[in-house]
């Protein structure tokens, strides 16, 4: 049981980090969190039902905080999403030319 308790502490401690990360508007590099998570599940399958019990609000807080970073990152890529349409517009305000009345010049 004692191996555990420094697995969940890694766990909030990597959520509670990453949710400031993305809050911040930083990337978040995620590599080995579905490893990490899937070691913490094992680990909890193999307790016994009551120290399952010592760990359960435990994991319901860590599946919320969970959570609320995957709705949080998201949110954040959706914003992302909107840069290509801004960039889009940009480009074609640049490129667009008044002195051929924007590409639609009588043909003389």
């Amino acid at each position: 049981m004692t191996e555990i308790a420094p697995l969940f502490t890694e766990m909030e401690q990597y959520i509670a980090a990453s949710r400031a990360t993305v809050a911040a508007g930083e990337e978040l590099e995620m590599h080995k969190l579905d490893e990490r998570i899937g070691q913490l599940c094992d680990m909890i399958e193999a307790l016994s039902n009551d120290d399952r019990r010592t760990y359960e609000s435990r994991l319901q807080e860590l599946l919320s905080n969970l959570n609320a970073l995957g709705n949080e990152m998201r949110e954040q890529s959706g914003n992302v999403a909107e840069i290509p349409k801004h960039r889009n517009a940009s480009v074609a305000y640049q490129t667009a030319d008044s002195r051929d009345n924007f590409g639609k010049r009588d043909k003389e």
